[in-house]
């Protein structure tokens, strides 16, 4: 079968296709022949479901039907027993077909089996079609009307006003008057039954509203919701019929004829101002009748061989030739035409069963050394740009688009060596981003989704598509060279990088195999949009990608800002990404290279300046998530909230996405702001940590029907899961409050299951600061969901370090809707919540640590430092105002493509209100709740000086913070302040640098250079000298000297109750000599 993919049926042009051979085949002498060989097969199974067999199709050309009992089929002339397999006694119908396995491996057998029921016609057919204003001959319904000067669309067809026509493939007219409607329409469609005697029955499926009135071959054969008596074209439906409901109909075989058949189906409204009308239909063919699966004791050479077709009697009524070279795997040597020997061509889909011919291509992608090139590449120019398109060899013709529609489609074109001018586009007002990409529903379900046209126009880019076409047979091709081209003044000047797509437009935007539109799924759901606030899974862009069969291919081009020609350009696989927030009008892209289907193993570019990667396997062009609707700030997106918060944490023991902000453009089309980020999966541990990615174990929390976890394996050993399940178990009965429990779980050992199989612990030091991020930012889209963990699945430590050490640690993502409960939100409280705190619950491991003295402490210290230091106020402000900067000359536009009219002023007050107010807020008030759920006795500050204004001589560390600048948060290491908890002590060293010594702290005799202090109501300040080395020490007072023999150092340093002004009855001695 040359197998049909769900998009545009010769996507698979790209690198890797099949060339096709002509070769000639020996004359058949009946009308019995060997239509189509796979040598060397690994896709088509047999009865058992293996595919290790090689297959031989027989077809019955002739106009009677023959039996083949005793017939030979083997692979030696004369016929040998020993080289072939003698058939059964089965009838071939004319037009008929059976397939035969063959394999040397496998013992000679024939097992009979049901024949499948015969899919007659499948959904989303193409229906010929007619609605006319008044009734079209009465003729129009028998098989012999000439249907032909009828319009052609696929289903469902009709008109849908509810739904803006989203749940229609084609849309029918209805007249101009939406008040007074056409009553009827009319639909047409013939299928092919080859043998009418085994079918028992047609099982219709039909969404149809209101009524209709089917007829096969010119007879009536049902009614559905039609009155009695004769029919017009102005007959009502009884009732009217909501769009979403499907109904099955069982119709008599008895009106059916061998070869072609006519459905023809007239639909009628329930009334003239009814605003739907849909006509989709499925016909199912019931078959009885018993089959033979055939297994022969031989094989088939994989470079091809003769194989030979014997009547009953052993003489050869067929000699099938090998093919010239070898076919290639899974691909097939076949007739050119069903039944007609003579010429043979290699098929790229095998078609066991059906005619060679069904998924046949316009061209067949053999000239791989003649890839056309620009003479001119794809970039940015002011000025009109000729172009000479050339081939390594002259004359071929060289098919063009320039509009980013497919070249086989093309009848443009020029000869090898010639020039074709490529000249600036006018800003679009109409085209791909004209079309909707989610249903009206969701807007009342999730507000502010709504999909708007542009406003105004839209930039418009040249996107050239060329292939090679042999000039004297026509029919093979070259792969297809594509490239971008941003013509004109208003492209000079550009503030991000530039990323354009280049794909069929079925591959996003078609209705059965688009991936960015809610198509197929969306029309044919009984429900319609459904329960689910996000329409899962009724749309298209809601299917999973998992095997690949919602998976597209497209050419990826990224242009830097100071270079106009692209710094990479190849061709990847494109999926969607997300969850609900695939019903977004802009999506989430997964690009994903595959060197087997795309020809790109790995992009080798550094995606990100700032990060130290420079191969990339998968990467996003991310819409920002639930973030793009703007929840909490009126609607406007910030387009900059997850991004942002992981650049603030970046540093952080936790795995994070790298940030990079694009424009991107869709077949030439503006598309808007995109967010290049990482995508966390297996590759991203390679790139990041150096891991093996076939060697990783992925799992994620899921919630099950009872908001409980469900443990998913995302990727990995597939018992990955159940080992971590049994960690949570044993965690269960050996609670982490006592320390060897707590010990124990952070070793690569905590025990050997009843299968021997060692189960790991958890990196500790990574889930602290993990759950502080997502605490931090009020993320309550967690831990239920957007949790995911990973381990290395063996020890990895000699190549990776200790990130290969299969512990299990935690990655950060989604952070969009964080602070939906607002800025002031107690996530302590949350998580430790009855829904959180059970074994199946999403914060039990979580309170498991907390309830450990140890990691409490360490967790207190560590969210108490990282307050006071990448969590300031100031300095995610100024990440935060830098990414915005970044955006800003661009958000206008944006906004306007997506049919937005917020100000740039109005989405600066967003930014602040969303990010920058809600991030100070988060800092005050991550103190109290840290305070209050621990315990902690409230907070104090300590100030530490340099004595040297200018902060010669040493540097401080408190509380294990190293005070200086490249410490995040710290501006300079003369002066820091930081805020700490009182019932916890505070470390401060005072280091010197080479050359210098500590000398004491200003005011006091105390010359220990790493005191432990805790903080109180008043603020304590101190203040450190450092002297050079060869320059005297410091000599304290006499007071200060007595203070040191009378007080602690808590009180010297910490209190003020030393202090010379102080009510203790000694301030009198402050001047003692």
């Amino acid at each position: 079968m040359n197998k049909l993919t769900t998009n545009s049926s010769h996507h698979n042009r790209l690198p890797g296709l099949i060339v096709v051979m002509l070769a000639m085949c020996m004359g058949a002498h009946g009308a019995l022949v060997i239509n189509e060989v796979c040598y060397d097969n690994s896709t088509v199974p047999d009865d058992t479901g293996d595919t290790s067999s090689d297959w031989i199709e027989l077809y019955n050309t002739g106009p009677s039907a023959v039996n083949i009992l005793s017939y030979g089929l083997g692979d030696a002339n004369p016929y040998d027993e020993n080289k072939g397999v003698r058939l059964p006694n089965y009838t071939i119908p004319p037009g008929g077909f059976l397939v035969v396995f063959a394999s040397s491996d496998l013992p000679e057998y024939t097992v009979w089996t049901n024949a499948p029921d015969i899919i007659a016609i499948p959904a989303n057919s193409a229906w010929r079609y007619n609605t006319p204003a008044s009734a079209p001959p009465s003729t129009w319904k028998d098989s012999t009307f000439d249907d032909t000067a009828w319009a052609s669309g696929i289903a469902p067809l009709g008109y849908n006003d509810a739904t803006l026509n989203m749940d229609c493939a084609t849309i029918l007219s209805y007249g101009s008057n939406p008040a007074s409607r056409y009553p009827a329409a009319y639909f047409r469609k013939t299928f092919k039954i080859v043998n009418p005697s085994v079918v028992t029955g047609l099982v219709i499926r039909a969404r149809v509203n209101d009524g209709m009135v089917l007829y096969l071959n010119g007879a009536e054969q049902k009614r559905v919701h039609m009155p009695e008596g004769a029919i017009s074209h102005a007959t009502l439906a009884t009732v009217s019929v909501p769009p979403t409901f499907w109904t099955n109909i069982l119709l008599s075989a008895s009106g059916l004829v061998a070869g072609d058949n006519v459905l023809a189906v007239e639909v009628h409204q329930a009334a003239v101002d009814s605003v739907d009308l849909i006509m989709d239909m499925t016909v199912t063919a019931l078959v009885d009748e018993q089959v033979p699966i055939v297994h022969g004791q031989f094989g088939l050479k994989k470079t091809g061989e003769n194989v030979h077709l014997f009547d009953a009697g052993l003489t050869r009524i067929h000699k099938f030739d090998s093919p010239s070279s070898e076919p290639g795997e899974n691909k097939t040597y076949g007739l050119a035409v069903d039944g007609v020997t003579g010429v043979c061509k290699i098929y790229d889909r095998p078609t066991p069963g059906l005619p060679n011919a069904t998924y046949a291509q316009k061209y067949s992608v053999a000239l791989y050394s003649e890839t056309p090139t620009f003479s001119v590449a794809p970039g940015f120019y002011a000025a009109n740009q000729s172009v000479v398109l050339s081939t390594p060899t002259a004359g071929h013709k060289i098919y063009y688009t320039l509009d980013g529609s497919d070249p086989w489609d093309s009848t443009t074109y020029v000869f090898s060596g010639a020039a074709i001018s490529i000249t600036a586009e006018a800003p679009a007002t109409s085209g791909l981003a004209w079309l909707r990409t989610n249903p009206i529903e969701i807007d009342s379900r999730v507000p502010g989704t709504a999909w708007l046209p542009p406003i105004g126009s839209i930039p418009k880019a040249v996107v050239l598509r060329a292939i090679a076409v042999d000039s004297m047979t026509g029919t093979t091709c070259s792969p297809e060279t594509r490239g971008t081209y941003f013509i004109g003044p208003s492209f000079t000047t550009r503030t991000l990088p530039t990323v354009s797509l280049i794909t069929d437009s079925n591959n996003l935007f078609g209705f059965t195999s688009g991936i960015y539109v809610p198509g197929k799924y969306y029309a044919d759901s009984p429900t319609g949009y459904g329960s689910n606030k996000w329409g899962k899974p009724n749309a298209n862009y809601h299917q999973d990608n998992d095997d690949e069969a919602w998976e597209r291919p497209v050419q990826v081009e990224l242009f830097e800002t100071a270079q106009n020609t692209a710094a990479f350009a190849c061709t990847v696989g494109m999926a969607m990404h997300g969850g609900g927030t695939r019903a977004l009008p802009q999506k989430t892209l997964y690009l994903i290279s595959r060197l087997g289907t795309y020809g790109t193993s790995h992009i080798d570019y550094q995606l990100f300046p700032d990060e130290s990667g420079t191969s990339y396997k998968r990467f996003l062009l991310r819409n920002s998530g639930n973030d793009w609707y703007g929840p909490m700030s009126g609607g406007i997106a910030t387009m900059l909230k997850d991004a942002v918060f992981h650049r603030i944490v970046k540093k952080l023991d936790t795995s994070v996405m790298a940030y990079r902000p694009v424009t991107a453009y869709i077949n030439g089309e503006y598309w808007g702001i995109h967010n290049l980020r990482e995508s966390f999966d297996k590759h991203y541990l390679a790139t990041r940590y150096g891991l093996d990615p076939d060697n990783m174990d992925i799992l994620m929390h899921e919630e099950d029907a009872k908001d409980k976890v469900r443990i998913t394996r995302v990727d990995g050993d597939k018992n990955s899961d159940e080992e971590y399940e049994e960690l949570i178990d044993w965690i269960d009965v050996n609670p982490l409050s006592e320390n060897i429990n707590y010990e124990r779980v952070q070793t690569a050992a905590v025990f050997t299951n009843a299968l021997d199989i060692v189960i790991t612990g958890i990196d500790v030091t990574n889930h602290a600061d993990y759950i502080i991020a997502e605490t931090f930012f009020a993320n309550t889209d967690w831990p239920i969901n957007n949790c995911d963990f990973w381990r290395a699945h063996t020890n990895q430590t000699d190549t990776c370090g200790a990130f290969g050490d299969t512990r299990w640690r935690w990655m950060l993502y989604d952070l969009d809707v964080a602070g939906e409960k607002g800025a002031d939100f107690n996530m302590f409280t949350y998580l430790s919540s009855k829904k959180m705190t059970g074994r199946r619950e999403p914060g039990f491991l979580i309170n498991q640590l907390w309830s450990n003295l140890s990691f409490r402490n360490y967790f207190v210290m560590r969210y108490a430092n990282l307050l006071n230091t990448t969590f300031r106020p100031e300095r995610m402000t100024a990440i935060i105002a830098d990414a915005t900067d970044t955006i800003a000359p661009e958000i206008e536009q944006h906004f306007r493509r997506w049919g937005r009219t917020f100000t740039q002023a109005q989405w600066r007050a967003a930014v602040t209100n969303v990010l920058i107010d809600f991030t100070a807020t988060r800092h005050a008030v991550s103190w109290q709740h840290l305070d209050s759920h621990f315990g902690l006795g409230g907070t104090g500050t300590l100030t530490v000086n340099n004595h040297d204004a200018t902060g010669t001589g040493g540097r401080f560390i408190v509380n294990g913070i190293d005070i200086t600048t490249g410490t995040e948060g710290v501006t300079t290491r003369a002066s820091w302040s930081g805020t700490f908890f009182r019932n916890l002590p505070v470390t401060v060293e005072a280091v010197p640098d080479d050359g210098y010594a500590f000398d004491g702290w200003v005011g006091t005799a105390v010359v220990n250079p790493a005191p432990s202090l805790f903080v109180g109501d008043a603020p304590i300040i101190l203040t450190a000298r450092f002297r050079p080395l060869d320059a005297p020490a410091y000599q304290p007072t006499g007071y200060e000297q007595w203070q040191l023999a009378n007080y602690m150092e808590q009180q010297i340093l910490g209190t003020g109750e030393a202090a010379a002004d102080a009510p203790s009855g000694y301030a009198g001695m402050s001047n003692l000599a």
